[in-house]
Order: structure tokens, then C-alpha cells, then sequence
């Protein structure tokens, strides 16, 4: 998987990405930004062809990665409309999944995170803190409300996106 990771990053090759619990017909759409031996970081690209934020996610949980598809090609066609330009993204060396929560961390604005590769355990909101094992996030919930405060062990992340449509949304509608 990660031969085939490198050479997607290597030449900005948009793909499919399927994970182990999506059905077939729900996929990420996206390019390859770079990967360690944990996970992997995602530039999405929306069904509409829009840019749809940056996704870390655990390699592990990669079932099937497609490119070169008829869906790609129309997905093409949709960015090329919209004037799709993919946004440079600088992360320090070191682990990518540590360099990743600090980038999300420094644009204060709202995330995803999913615990536990489970999609019914999730948070939206606004990381304050990181230690060594630990994050704080100020919690969203899914009307633009304050919600509390949760803690949580990095290790237990394995999923976080930024600048996504729904966080986008979100934040219009936050009060």
C-alpha cells in the first residue's frame, strides 16, 4: 500500500480512496499529500469538484485505493470548472499525525475528529491543547452550538479533517 501511496504523492495522481467500513458506492476523492507509517494526509476533493479540506487517516483503514477511473475523469471535468487549485501544505519532519493536529491547531477552525475508527464516536470543534498523549478540543455540536470541552488521547485518533464542507458549515452557522 504505501509503494502505491509514494507514487501517487510522487506524481499528484487523484484517486479513490475506500475504507474498510464504507460501502462502495461512498469513497474520498483526492490527491496524496504524504504519509508515515501510521497514516496518510488527504487533500479531498468534493463530488462537485470543490476542495473539500485536509484528511488524516490511519493507512490501516485503506481498503481500496482506484485512479485512472471514469469517475475521476468526470470529477477532472467538475474541478476544471470550478477552478480548482490545490492548496500547498508544509508540515514540519516528525510524526505526521503530531504535525498534523499542530497545523489544525494553528488555523483555529473547526475539525473533525473520530476516535477509535469508529464513525459514531466523533467530535466537531476547536483543538486548544496538545501534550505528549493528550488534546484538548472545544466540542461543536452538529447546530453550530458550544458544546463542553472533551480530552482525549492522540493515540485514539484515527481519523481528523480540516476545512471540510460540513466544518465549513458549521462555522456559518456557529453562535
Amino acid at each position: 500500500m504505501r509503494s502505491l501511496l509514494k507514487v501517487l504523492k510522487e506524481q499528484s495522481i487523484l484517486c479513490e480512496i475506500y475504507g474498510i467500513e464504507d460501502k462502495l458506492e461512498n469513497c474520498n476523492v483526492g490527491y496524496i499529500v504524504d504519509f508515515d507509517e501510521e497514516n496518510f494526509i488527504f487533500e479531498s476533493v468534493s463530488s462537485d469538484g470543490r476542495h473539500d479540506g485536509f484528511h488524516c487517516l490511519e493507512i490501516d483503514t485503506i481498503a481500496i485505493i482506484e485512479y485512472k477511473t471514469n469517475y475521476l475523469q468526470k470529477i477532472q471535468k467538475l474541478m476544471t470548472a470550478n477552478n480548482f487549485a490545490r492548496i500547498p501544505l508544509k508540515l514540519p519532519e516528525g510524526k505526521l499525525i503530531d504535525a498534523f493536529l499542530n497545523y489544525v491547531k494553528s488555523l483555529n477552525h473547526i475539525c473533525y475528529v473520530e476516535l477509535l475508527s469508529d464513525s459514531d464516536c466523533y467530535l466537531y470543534g476547536y483543538l486548544t491543547s496538545l501534550g505528549a498523549d493528550l488534546f484538548n478540543i472545544n466540542v461543536i455540536d452538529n447546530y453550530g452550538m458550544a458544546d463542553g470541552c472533551a480530552l482525549s488521547r492522540i493515540e485514539d485518533i484515527s481519523y481528523i479533517a480540516v476545512d471540510t464542507q460540513k466544518t465549513l458549515q458549521l462555522k456559518l452557522i456557529e453562535g
